[in-house]
């Protein structure tokens, strides 16, 4: 464990229970339990999917979709999350499409960061 020095004295636990912020643990507590449950519908798979068949053969268009549904969750799930759901998806769907999956990634990256910082759901460390 750790423990936090204040003039050279250990805080106890009590004390350090004090200082947390609870509403921030049961936003993040609620949010992995709900990408958990997510997680093992499929729907980010399906998304995937439909997105792909949405882009009717164009790469350019697939990138544009698949960096919006990365925006658009990162919005309101936490983006590390988000990528660690979508980036298997994507380098599947690269695989089978026979494209290098690592612009497609960087584009994700990048976009999962700015839609991130949309609402204070998507960066938890603004909420504390």
């Amino acid at each position: 464990f750790f423990f936090i020095m204040h003039n050279g004295h250990t805080e106890s636990i009590s004390t350090l229970m004090l200082h947390m912020e609870w509403s921030t643990l049961g936003l993040l507590f609620g949010m992995m339990l709900m990408v958990g449950e997510l997680s093992h519908t499929g729907v980010f798979e399906w998304c995937a999917v439909r997105l792909l068949v949405a882009s009717k053969g164009s790469f350019n268009r697939l990138m544009i979709l698949l960096c919006s549904l990365v925006a658009l969750s990162s919005a309101f799930l936490d983006n590390v999350t988000t990528m660690l759901l979508i980036a298997p998806v994507t380098i599947d769907m690269c695989n089978i499409l026979g494209v290098d999956p690592r612009p497609y990634l960087i584009g994700e990256v990048l976009l999962s960061n700015v839609g991130g910082t949309a609402t204070l759901i998507g960066k938890c460390h603004y909420l504390g």
